[in-house]
Parts: structure tokens; sequence; C-alpha cells
């Protein structure tokens, strides 16, 4: 039986509908350089529009499969924390982010163990932002915690989306199956036309002579003997004057 969730789950992934981008602002004076990281959406809670701007913390415990510290909103109190967490097998997705949504963070990255591409977490039930990065991406995110003054910012993939290929292209498909089903309905009523003038109408049909036929009725002919004699002697007499004219003609 054909799993619909995985299998469209996995066409988002394919199309990249869901993909957003990690932007890293470190301080002024630092040795750390402004960098950007792909990552994947998961299917609870969403990236605003505009994106969302905060500072990086790492969550503890690691995994975030238990419940975690509170994000330190002492240090920043007007800030908005995300909690880097580790992928990790003993708990799900939506377990990890609860727990960060549920110790304060108001976004979650989580990082695979392995360098394999992004995935999309599956789940219900937090609402916060959560995405998903490779492991190289979360050990690079390590460098701009907030205790080094860094900030980062989610923000939706500014690449153009499918809907804005999928539309134009519907309508032209559409347009073109217009105009190809107005010309065959043209071509038909034409061919329609042309059927009707090439047949009499019924006022004609009605003009011409008919003849009715009853059960024994027997044909005669009305050419008699006679008649049919005098024709071939006709049809004789012509054919010896061509012969004679013939004959003539050679013997000249």
């Amino acid at each position: 039986m054909i799993n619909w969730y995985h299998l469209l789950v996995i066409c988002l992934q394919m199309v990249n509908l869901v993909s957003s981008i990690i932007y890293t602002y470190p301080p002024a004076r630092s040795n750390l350089s402004k960098l950007m990281y792909h990552d994947m959406e998961a299917d609870f809670g969403s990236v605003p529009t505009e994106g969302i701007l905060g500072a990086l913390d790492l969550s503890t415990p690691y995994n975030a499969c238990y419940h975690l510290y509170p994000a330190p909103k002492k240090d920043l109190p007007n800030t908005n924390f995300f909690a880097l967490i580790q992928e990790s097998s003993g708990c799900s997705y939506s377990e990890q982010v609860i727990h960060a949504q549920e110790a304060g963070y108001k976004g979650a990255i989580i990082y695979s163990r392995t360098n394999n591409d992004p995935i999309i977490m599956g789940g219900d039930g937090p609402i916060i932002v959560a995405v998903y990065v490779k492991k190289s991406v979360g050990e690079d995110l390590k460098h701009y915690l907030y205790k080094t003054g860094s900030t980062i910012k989610i923000a939706p993939n500014p690449q153009m989306s499918l809907q804005i290929y999928l539309v134009p292209f519907a309508i032209v498909v559409g347009v073109c199956f217009f105009f190809m089903l107005a010309f065959s309905v043209g071509r038909y009523v034409r061919y329609w036309l042309r059927i009707r003038r090439s047949r009499l109408s019924p006022a004609n049909l009605k003009k011409i002579p008919t003849k009715k036929f009853k059960k024994g009725y027997y044909w005669k002919s009305t050419t008699t003997r006679r008649q049919i004699k005098q024709m071939l002697e006709v049809v004789t007499k012509i054919f010896l004057v061509f012969v004679c004219i013939f004959a003539f003609s050679f013997s000249r």
C-alpha cells in the first residue's frame, strides 16, 4: 500500500519547496565571516515571510531528548533564542523541538549526525521554527553562539517558488487547449455545413418524380420487335456506308 505522506515528503524534497536559509552575522570586530547556509524546514512550525532574527545557543542536553535548560534570556532579555540541537535516535524530531519550545526558545536548528543531505522532519505539535541542517553546518554554527556576540537569521529561500513556474505554465497549456478545442469545433462546423450544402433540401426532394411499385407488378418493355428490327437495319446500312467509303479511299 502506498504511503502518501512519505511520497509527498519525497516530492517536496525533490522540488525544494520548503527550504530556507540561515544567515550568520558576527560582531563587527571579529575574525568570523558572514555566511549563508541552506537548510530544510520541518513539517511543523513555519518560517515567517520576513524571517526571524535571534541568537544561537547550544542546547543542554545536546540531543534535547529531555527537558532543556531555559533559554538565557537574562543575558539578552529582548532577543529571540534558537537552540542548536544534535540529531538523536533516542527521540523524535518533534519531541526535541517541543523540549526547546518549553524551554523558551523561538526556534530549533537540528543538525545531522552525518553529512547526509537535509531532510524534512516529520511530526506534529511544535509551533516554533524548526529546520534541519547537515553535520558540517551544525559544527560551523557553533562558532556563532550568542556568547561570541553573533546573531543569526532564519529566512525563507529567496529563490522562485515552484508555483511561479507552474501558474504561467498552466495558463499557457490552458490557452493552447482552448485554441485547439476552438479549431476542432470550427473544422467540424465547416464539414457539417459542407455536407448540408451538398444534400438536397426537403422541398427539392419532393419535386423528384417517383413511381410506386406494387407487389406482383410485371414490367413490360414498350419497344416492339418491329422497332428493334428497323433499328438493326438502319445500323447495318450505316456500317455498309462506312465500309464502302473506307474501301474507296484505299482503291485510289
